[in-house]
Parts: C-alpha cells; structure tokens; sequence
C-alpha cells in the first residue's frame, strides 16, 4: 500500500533540505566574483578562437584525441568545483541544468549568465560552422588514422616494414528518425583492411541534403591532400597516406561528383551509354544499343567534361578532383551492396511476386517458398548478423538478408518454384557473385564477366526493356573492380552502413543530435572499436571457453579443452550446431565436437566427425564442387582428429527436403 505524505510534512521536509542547502551556500557570495570572472575568461577564450576560424565552411581541425570541444569552455562540474559551490556527481545532477543548482532566493543569476554556463555541451557556434542549409563539424582525417593506428594490423608493429596507410572513405545519407526530416551526412572512414574500426571525419547535419557538394567535402578534401603530400608521423615513423577509394551509392555518387543522377540518360559512371525512355522510365537495355561499345569514362574525361551530359552542374566540378593520385572513375567503386543486393535481387524476388504474369507465381508457390525460407533459419550461423524472414516482409529485406538469399539460400529453395528460364537465369547471378566474393576464384574472374553478360541480356528477354535500370546495367562494369581491389567486401558499403547503426545508437533525444554525436564519440574514443580478432594472418586464432566435459579420442588427447575457437573471418563453436561445420584443405566436411590438446603434436587439435560421401549440388551454369558447394550425407560416428592449420573453411551446412547442402562461407 503506497504511503500518504501530508502536505504539512512535505513542506517540513522542504525546509529541512533548504536548510542543508543554504549551509552549503553560505561562501557563495565569496564565490560569485569567482565565477563571473571565470565565466567572462570563458567567453574570451571563445572569442578568440571563434576568430581563428576560417570565413570559407571549414572549421578548426583539432590535433588532440582529447575531447575537443571542452577546449574550449571548462566543463560546469569543473566551474562548480573550483568554486566550492557544489559536488555535482556525489549529489547526483545533471550538468545540463546548472540553474536548477544555482538558482535560489539566496543565490540569483541573471539570464545571461546562466545561459552562458548552460553551454557546456550543446553550443552551436563552439561544435560547428554553418553550412547551407544546416552545420557541419568536422572531426578530422588525422584524428581518425591516429585513434585507430593501434587498431589495423596493417600499419602496426607486427609489419614494421608497411609504411602506406590506406583510407577507405565512405559517404551517404542517414535520416535520423521517420518523425523528422533532419538528415545526418555522414563521412566515415576506416584503415585498410580493418573495415571493424569505422572512424567518423565529419557529419553534417540539416533538415535537407547540403547545398554544394563541395562545400560539404571541402575540409575532408582538403586534410586528404595535406596528408597525401606531407604524410603522417605517428610514434617517431613517418607513413604515406592514401585514399584507397570513395564508396557511395548511386545518389550519393551523384551528389559528391556533382554528375546525372540514376534517372539520368548518361547516368553510368564506367561507360558512356545514352539511355532510353520506355513506359515512363529510363533503361539501358542491351538491344538499344549499337553495335559499336560506348566508351568508358576516364579521370581526364570528367575534368575536361567530355560529355556534358554526364554533370549536373554547368559551372563546376568536383573538388575530389584535387585529391593527389586519385581517380574519380576507378576510386569509386561500384557498392554491389546496393547494386547487387538492394538494386537486384530485391527487383528479382518483387518481379516473381508481382510482375509480368509470364514470370510471377501464384500465391500458393509464393507461400510454400516463404515457409521454406524460414525454414532454414536455424542452419544459419552467428556470423549473419539477421535470419531469414518471410517473403510477406520482403519490403523490410535489409541488404544482408538479400545476400544471404542470393548467396545461400536461393539456389536451395527456389529449385522447381521459379520457370528454368528463371532459375538459370538467377544462378548466373548467384555464380557469378560467388566469384566476385572469393580471393580464391581469381582465375574464374572473366568467366563471371560472362556471366553477367549473359544475365543482363536475358534479363531484357525475360523480364522487359524497360527493367534494366541503372544498376542491372552497371552489373556489366561492377567485374572490373575485383581487378583493383579484390573480393567485393574489400570496397563495399557494409561497414559504413554498420557504423550507421551506431551513430544512430548515440543519439538518445531529439533535441541536438550532432552534439549529442559529437559529444559520446569524444567520450568513448577508442571503446567504439570491434575489439574481434584482427590479424592479417588468416591463420590466427583465439581460444575461448575452457572447459573438462569431453569427448577425447584416447588418452593421447588431454586438457585444457575449449568451446569455440574464433579464426580471422569466422568461428566455430562446439555447443552450437549451426557454427560447427568446416571444411579441411582436402575438401573434407567436418562436424566440430571438441577441441583439446594432444600429446603428440604438442598443440591444440580439433576432433570432429567427418561426413563420408559428398557430391556436387548443380551442374549448370558449372558444376558447383568447383566452388566447394556439395551435397553431403552419412555423417561418420568415429572421431578423428585434425590440426587447426587444417581448416579451410567454416560450412553452412542446409537441411532442405532430406538431403544435406554444403556451402562454404564467403562473405
């Protein structure tokens, strides 16, 4: 039963604590020199460095990784301490209403003063400059690469003679909430290859995209180049620095580049093709065209303005341009994050469910299909950071999901639902981004330039002319950056849309986002990064979870024994059954049951049970153990015994309709 306080007992107890308040207050007097002088010390400080801003938008960049802000004013609880008017922490206050504490009969403030000390955190003109239409704040390129130095294994002391930093740079638009408009333009980064410690370089933030592109990149153009010319000098060792490429989708590309956006009939950013106008849209359909190939586009090209159609503004460029040893073409890989699994594959399933009537299925095969999808969800490992769902949610499909169903699921499940026209027309697709995926099918690479050849024609044949959009055509271009960079995942958006995740996270209330953003990043500096194992030793490891339960194969193979051992790119876990298959470097498949120490060899091995008899999954487009996808069945009940240098590979194994699917892991 809640207890009843009388209104002549709170006003008692009102008193009591005014009372202990005012005890407290009693050299506030004393101190109110003290503190308008500290307060007016303060604004100088502003003041001045207000002035050493420059007049065009870029904002002061900051040297330090401390908390840069708080440079500039001593934070309120430091005020209240020095002053000896209050311990903010130990009487539990918040520092974002220093009134509450200091307003009193006995103690009155005016309004200026106390707006002044309520700038602790939230003061527009101290975090950033303007920058039509919102504000944008600079964090810094040279903060980025020092805070996470440590972090990438590429430029530590483990590789003492590495002496190139490279800086993977991604741009894009984040809404902040489906309640407002406000926007966060976000430029991130990260050092080559650890994609794990994505670093914020600036963030804009306005209730609509920035006016000028290069205004917006004007303060990340120009540190780039300061540190492309001069390098950086991190513990004594001085490093070259480089920008490895610019990753954005088609909007976003368009933005920055100043160029035709994806509606646009000379939108492809690789080659010059004109585009057409069928049934109120634009296409690039394959049969349009001439028979001579447009030409490709070249970084002297877009400076020159070869073909005026391709920018979208008559006056200028892009100052990207200015970036040393960087080309606007090749340095901006096409993200097949958003070309492959958003553009495509999402247009695919929507097609067989509410497209032509030639290729769309019934309702019925549409509901089987979905129930199998779900069905598989629990082969998929803890790597996938979502299971599948449903086909009635496929307007909530995030790109992971859809490369998980182009990848893994859709070979398995769309088998005799789809026409053969269809089906061989996605395992185009799907081979060739398992080529595309792997650093172990380079000598596959032009076969998948076929491929995709073969996919983007058939797709006007069976689809329509007017459904090759801008990202089914630029699957024709999307090959040619494996050439540069390797496996896709290397150039692609994912992490950056990862870290969006946590931007968002930082924000906890509407009012102010940036600094809110600005403020907990300065704060965990250095907690953000994935502290997962990063080695560019593949052959690295980790043991986790000791433990005494079993099984041992003889008396040979002895304590300490472990759970899960965690490689570079996966895991494997013995108490979980979908994180418990790999594959051996003799195309072995394996179920994981323990792992232990052995005598004899005098290092930790991997007992398992290995499956006896394996054969390939599909013939067509190529026969599939070319790529380590099998069939598997009778799963050995004896346990033997292999080396961790053995593996290959982690499996997801698949149960579909009573036979066992092997497809290896590829992201």
């Amino acid at each position: 039963m809640e207890k009843i306080i009388s209104e002549r007992t709170k006003r008692r107890r009102v008193q009591e604590e005014f009372k202990i308040y005012n005890s407290e207050t009693t050299k506030t007097e004393s101190n109110k020199n003290k503190i308008s002088s500290l307060l007016n010390e303060t604004q100088d400080v502003i003041e001045d460095a207000w002035d050493e801003v420059p007049h065009c938008v870029s904002n002061k960049i900051f040297e330090s990784n401390s908390i840069k802000f708080s440079s500039f004013v001593p934070p309120v609880s430091q005020i209240f301490q020095e002053t000896g008017l209050i311990d903010c922490q130990h009487n539990n206050i918040s520092l974002e209403y220093p009134h509450d504490i200091i307003q009193s009969p006995n103690n009155p403030i005016d309004n200026e003063t106390e707006h002044n000390l309520n700038t602790d955190r939230y003061t527009d003109d101290i975090f950033s400059i303007r920058l039509n239409p919102g504000r944008y704040y600079h964090f810094g390129l040279k903060n980025g690469i020092i805070t996470n130095y440590n972090f990438s294994p590429s430029v530590s002391s483990d590789n003492p003679s590495l002496n190139i930093i490279r800086v993977a740079v991604g741009i894009d638009g984040l809404p902040i909430s489906k309640s407002t408009s406000q926007q966060f333009w976000p430029i991130l980064g990260y050092i080559v290859p650890n994609n794990n410690a994505v670093f914020p370089i600036g963030i804009y933030l306005g209730m609509e995209k920035p006016a000028d592109s290069n205004d917006f990149i004007f303060d990340f153009v120009s540190e780039a180049k300061d540190l492309i010319l001069n390098g950086i000098r991190i513990n004594n060792k001085l490093y070259s620095v480089s920008i490895h490429f610019i990753c954005c989708d088609t909007p976003a590309k368009s933005f920055v580049l100043k160029i035709k956006g994806h509606c646009g009939f000379f939108s492809c950013t690789r080659c010059q093709i004109e585009g057409e106008y069928l049934l109120n849209r634009t296409c690039f359909p394959p049969s349009c065209q001439s028979t001579i190939q447009p030409s490709v586009r070249t970084h002297d090209g877009y400076i020159q303005r070869v073909q005026e159609e391709y920018h979208s503004c008559s006056t200028s460029i892009s100052c990207v341009v200015d970036l040393p040893e960087f080309n606007v073409v090749s340095n901006f890989p096409l993200d097949y994050m958003h070309m492959v699994c958003l553009g495509t594959m999402k247009k695919l399933i929507k097609l067989w469910m509410r497209g032509p009537l030639s290729v769309r299925l019934p309702s019925h095969k549409i509901n089987i299909l979905s129930d199998s999808i779900k069905g598989l969800k629990s082969s998929i490992p803890c790597e996938f950071s979502r299971k599948p769902r449903g086909l009635d949610e496929i307007a909530q499909w995030k790109a992971t999901e859809l490369r998980t169903f182009l990848l893994y699921v859709g070979p398995i499940v769309l088998k005799d639902m789809v026409s053969n026209d269809c089906f061989k027309h996605f395992m185009s697709l799907n081979v060739a981004m398992i080529i595309l995926l792997s650093p172990n099918f380079s000598s596959y690479l032009q076969y998948a330039r076929d491929l995709l050849k073969y996919f983007v024609e058939m797709f006007e044949k069976i689809y329509g002319s007017h459904l090759i959009s801008h990202n089914i055509h630029g699957l024709l271009h999307i090959a040619d950056d494996y050439e540069i960079y390797g496996p896709l995942d290397r150039c692609s958006a994912f992490p950056f849309e990862n870290y969006m995740k946590k931007l968002k996270s930082m924000i906890r209330k509407p009012d102010k986002p940036l600094e809110q953003v600005i403020y907990r990043y300065h704060e965990s500096s250095g907690i953000l990064f994935d502290s997962t194992l990063t080695s560019t030793n593949e052959n690295a490891y980790k043991l986790l979870g000791p433990h005494n339960k079993g099984p041992l194969l003889d008396e040979t193979i002895t304590n300490p024994q472990y759970k899960s051992i965690s490689f570079v790119k996966f895991i494997l876990k013995i108490k979980n059954d979908a994180d418990s298959y790999f594959y051996t470097k003799e195309n072995e498949v394996v179920k994981l049951v323990n792992i232990a120490y052995s005598q004899k060899s005098g290092n930790i091995v991997l007992i398992g049970k290995k499956f006896e008899y394996s054969e390939s999954f599909y013939e067509q487009p190529i026969n599939s153990s070319n790529f380590d996808v099998f069939i598997v069945r009778q799963l050995s009940d004896r346990l033997n015994v292999w080396s961790i240098s053995n593996v290959k590979n982690k499996i997801i194994l698949f149960c579909f309709e009573n036979k066992f699917i092997a497809v290896p892991l590829l992201h």
